[in-house]
């Protein structure tokens, strides 16, 4: 009997009993997640946070492998073997920066990566087409949650997912806070599946619901103390300024010392290929934005300079129309460019809201009555909660 223990700091032990899934690990296109940080922002803020999108697509699959073999009876063979595999390659699409390099791109993460799971030319599809043809296909569908079978979406992505569970959990160990810390193994234990209508849908017993609480507070405050963070969206925007900046310079026909080959679809804001996508990580386009602060551009200089010593542009959290022109005008003032030293950031943050009509993205409770409702609905806490949003704003300058 095949059976692969890894070692991982969440769950303990990451275990594979399919030598076909474990075989997908050592595919070129899965390997460069190891150079894929987590949130290579938030280690602005909290250093310890540098652990990579290939420890986090594990534990994603880690966890969707319990949940289907509790559940062995719920779901054939060949969805057991789909929710895994979707599981472990939900994140195969993240670019460099991980969620940051999509403020560069007009294509998500999640289509990237349906993009490379389909790609003829990749070791990932040749691989997956021999374990079972149909899989290449299949987990593009649930990965954008078409998938026939609402259950095995749900697994993956939903407000209490698979996905989820792991980041929280990662997130909050690497970057050394306690806000997302939730008892995972009675989530696990109390979780089910039920029909409604013609769907089968997942759902927590009553007996979870303070850890059901716990886990959306957690992620509400992970988000706001450390994804949200000042200094980690202020990374974000200088980055996004290096880039903005780069992309007026290429158009007007300057001429770089630095090579700018990775850049080019990002300047010209153009798709990626397949092939071009999967050479990008961390390190390399790190490096071929460093490498533009010896550019003959005293814009271009400063900003990069910026990043690489961690002296990012200021911030304040003033958020009315006359204090962000009163800061715009001092950033003019001071003989700045405000298309470069000036930036408004605005973002909400809300622990719970139930999502109308559409059944599968709302979290369920099983009541002491045998019925499943809406967590809202029997969670005073949430209730209150989920009528309030919280709106974070920073005034970014120079």
């Amino acid at each position: 009997m095949f059976e692969k223990v890894i070692r991982d700091p969440i769950h303990q032990f990451i275990t594979f009993k399919n030598p076909d899934v474990y075989n997908i690990l050592k595919t070129k296109e899965f390997q460069r997640l190891m150079n894929i940080s987590q949130s290579y922002s938030v280690r602005y803020v909290y250093p310890g946070s540098t652990h990579s999108r290939f420890l986090h697509c594990l534990g994603t699959y880690e966890i969707a492998r319990r949940i289907t073999e509790n559940h062995y009876s719920k779901f054939s063979e060949y969805e057991r073997l789909l929710v895994q595999v979707s599981a472990l390659l939900h994140d195969v699409g993240h670019g460099p920066l991980s969620h940051t390099f999509e403020m560069f791109t007009k294509t998500s993460h999640e289509e990237y990566g349906i993009q490379i799971i389909n790609s003829k030319d990749t070791e990932l599809f040749q691989l997956l087409k021999t374990i079972d043809s149909r899989l290449p296909n299949d987990i593009g569908r649930v990965l954008r949650k078409e998938y026939s079978n609402n259950s095995v979406n749900q697994i993956v992505s939903s407000q209490i997912d698979a996905d989820r569970m792991d980041y929280l959990l990662r997130d909050g160990h690497f970057s050394g806070v306690s806000y997302s810390v939730f008892d995972l193994e009675l989530m696990l234990k109390s979780l089910s599946f039920f029909e409604k209508g013609e769907k089968r849908i997942m759902g927590f017993d009553i007996g979870c619901l303070h850890v059901l609480e716990k886990y959306l507070l957690g992620r509400m405050y992970l988000y706001k103390q450390v994804v949200l963070h000042p200094k980690s969206v202020g990374f974000e925007v200088i980055v996004w300024k290096i880039i903005k900046r780069a992309r007026k310079l290429y158009r007007e026909n300057f001429s770089f010392l630095t090579d700018i080959t990775l850049l080019i679809p990002i300047l010209e804001e153009k798709d990626f290929t397949v092939e071009q996508y999967t050479k990008l990580n961390d390190f390399n386009f790190m490096s071929t934005i460093f490498n533009l602060e010896r550019e003959n551009d005293k814009i271009l200089n400063d900003l990069v300079y910026r990043v690489s010593t961690a002296r990012l542009l200021s911030y304040s959290r003033k958020s009315t129309n006359q204090e962000k022109e009163n800061i715009r005008k001092n950033v003019i003032s001071r003989g700045l460019d405000p298309d470069y030293y000036f930036h408004y950031f605005s973002s909400k943050n809300i622990a719970y809201k139930s999502v109308g009509n559409i059944t599968e993205q709302n979290v369920y409770v099983k009541n002491y009555d045998n019925t499943y409702q809406i967590i809202d609905k029997i969670s005073p806490l949430l209730k209150g909660l989920g009528k309030t949003e919280q709106k974070i704003t920073y005034i970014f300058y120079g």
